[in-house]
């Protein structure tokens, strides 16, 4: 009876394992999709050029509007 116990618990917490994992990777899919918006940031960011391009601004702004998490 004990053992039927503790195969449900470890059941339920592999299901809720799996299903924060799933949204972990859903979550980090969908920043990188919206990271690579800001690729005119990358001259800046790696230091060739000394200012960013007005493209790289208006794209941080439209990410921190949009999906500021990322």
């Amino acid at each position: 009876m004990a053992s039927k116990g503790i195969a449900l618990i470890c059941m339920t917490l592999v299901t809720i394992m799996s299903t924060m994992i799933s949204v972990e990777v859903m979550a980090q899919s969908d920043c990188t999709s919206t990271l690579i918006t800001m690729a005119s940031c990358l001259s800046f960011v790696t230091g060739s050029a000394k200012t960013p391009p007005a493209s790289c601004c208006s794209s941080l702004s439209g990410v921190l509007q949009s999906n500021p998490r990322c």
